[in-house]
């Protein structure tokens, strides 16, 4: 074992170079493993197959005592081209933990690493690069550039409950802070509405932080689909779990059009069309 870690420290390398490449050749780019453990190890591994054995190679290496967990948790992250960074809590910028939300960190099980307010780019710990749909989903929610590291799960389950064990606001104190708050009113019924202010309204941080949430939460419950729902004298907001559809807590009627406005906006759409159906 002794070798392996000095070996380790010698190497440094990118991990889009590994990306796609088998296990065994992860490893041995990573300094782990000599390609003869590697051949020894797929050995024992073809005896094992023929007797029904279908353990998977990192099983077998752990097995013969030439890695650990944590090397295997490192190649699997550079399978997937990510990178693999240790954590400490007081590292973390503090403009990362604001930029990253406690709804967002907890339904996806995530930590923040970095944040460069110039580029818009967030840098987030996944526990395993399996996790990809995080990254993917803030891009969206968020309007950020996000860029995905692996990070030991211990670390990250660490700093949630140092940092974000608190909660987030619930449903109906965020509704209850938008009919308080100085979001535009818009009548939906009114075809000369300034697009430039519904857009900008669309764009208000407690707007967004709304829509957020209502996608996480559906997002966390598994929904397969939310409907926006503007009535005459209320707004309505449901998402159907296993073909039942399922009540929010209604928002404020006169932010009906800033909150449609937002949706269509994650979705490319144009917000000042409201008579014809669009695709986004």
């Amino acid at each position: 074992m002794a070798k392996q870690s000095t070996t380790k420290k010698k190497k440094s390398t990118d991990p889009t170079q590994l990306k796609g490449r088998r296990f065994g050749r992860v490893l041995t780019k990573l300094g782990v493993l000599t390609r003869d453990q590697v051949h020894e190890a797929l050995s024992i591994q073809k005896v094992a197959r023929k007797k029904g054995d279908r353990k998977k190679i990192g099983e077998i290496m752990l097995e013969m005592g030439i890695i650990t967990d944590v090397e295997i948790q490192k190649a699997l992250a550079g399978q997937s081209g990510l990178a693999w960074v240790e954590l400490e809590i007081d590292s973390i910028p503090q403009l990362a933990f604001d930029t990253l939300p406690v709804e967002s960190a907890t339904t996806y099980q995530i930590a923040p690493v970095d944040y460069d307010e110039s580029t818009k780019l967030l840098t987030i710990a996944l526990k395993s690069p399996d996790n990809y749909r995080a990254a993917d989903d803030l891009r969206l929610l968020m309007g950020f550039k996000v860029v995905a590291v692996v990070s030991p799960p211990e670390q990250i389950d660490e700093i949630i409950k140092k940092r974000y064990s608190s909660g987030g606001p619930s449903m109906a104190d965020m509704m209850a802070d938008l009919d308080a708050s100085d979001v535009g009113k818009f009548d939906s019924d009114d075809e000369s509405t300034d697009l430039t202010k519904l857009a900008s309204a669309a764009s208000d941080n407690k707007i967004v932080r709304l829509i957020n949430l209502v996608l996480l939460q559906a997002i966390k419950d598994k929904a397969s689909d939310i409907h926006f729902e503007p009535f005459e004298d209320e707004f309505k907001m449901r998402y159907r779990i296993d073909g039942i559809l399922y009540e929010m807590v209604p928002p404020p009627m006169h932010l009906a059009m800033p909150i449609v406005s937002r949706v269509k906006i994650m979705a490319n759409l144009d917000i000042s069309e409201r008579r014809l159906p669009q695709d986004g």
